[in-house]
C-alpha cells in the first residue's frame, strides 16, 4: 500500500504549490540524498505508475480540490537507473487550496509552511485577489 505519510508530505507540496505564484514541480523517487530510489520506494515495492497516478488523484480530490488534478496538475512518469520516477508539475491555482479543509499551504524556496489566520489573510488579499 501507499505509505500515508509520504502521500501526506506529497499532497502538502502540491498543495503549497498551487497556492504559490508561479506553481512548481514534485518529484516522487527521489530520496533527500537526491538519489533516484523509485515510486516503489514509497508504494511497497510495487511501481505500477498507473496505479499510483489513480491512487494520487483520488488523494488530491478528496483532501485538497475534486477538479484540482485536472484544473491545475500534470503527471509524468520517466524511467532512471531502473527506478520509475514521477514528476507533478502544479501550475498556480486561481483560488486558495486547502489540504483536509484546514490547512492552508504555501511553498517558499524549498519548504511547505502552514499560514496562521493573520499571514493567510495579508496573502490571500493579494494573491488571490480576483478570485474573492
Amino acid at each position: 500500500s501507499y505509505d500515508k505519510k509520504v502521500q501526506t508530505n506529497v499532497l502538502r507540496a502540491i498543495c503549497g504549490f498551487l497556492n504559490s505564484e508561479h506553481g512548481g514541480l514534485v518529484i516522487i523517487g527521489v530520496d533527500d540524498a537526491r538519489q533516484f530510489v523509485g515510486i516503489e520506494h514509497d508504494t511497497g515495492g510495487k511501481k505500477d505508475p498507473e496505479q499510483f497516478q489513480r491512487i494520487l488523484v483520488e488523494a488530491v480530490a478528496n483532501r485538497i480540490d475534486a477538479v484540482a488534478f485536472s484544473d491545475y496538475l500534470k503527471m509524468d512518469f520517466a524511467t532512471v537507473d531502473e527506478k520509475t520516477v514521477a514528476t507533478i508539475e502544479c501550475k498556480p491555482s486561481a483560488r486558495p487550496m486547502w489540504l483536509d479543509d484546514d490547512q492552508f499551504l504555501l511553498r517558499q524556496g524549498n519548504r511547505t509552511q502552514a499560514l496562521a489566520t493573520r499571514q493567510y489573510l495579508s496573502f490571500v488579499k493579494t494573491r488571490f485577489a480576483d478570485a474573492i
